[in-house]
């Protein structure tokens, strides 16, 4: 067995509680967590200028 995944073997129970604390902490932040990423005025000036409409379409 490669010696990488024998390792992960075991420690799966270890591997699983970390990934499992992590998947928790992240939840438990989720409304604190920036929906985009912040731009400098020059990176948000280097970007296209897009026309979008002011409402979206009927149905």
């Amino acid at each position: 067995m490669n010696k990488t995944l024998k390792n992960d073997l075991t420690a799966i129970h270890e591997l699983l509680e970390n990934t499992f604390h992590q998947s928790i902490d992240f939840l438990n932040n989720l409304d604190s967590m920036s929906t985009c990423c912040q731009l400098t005025q020059q990176q948000q000036n280097s970007l296209p200028q897009l026309n979008l409409p002011e409402q979206g379409l009927a149905d």
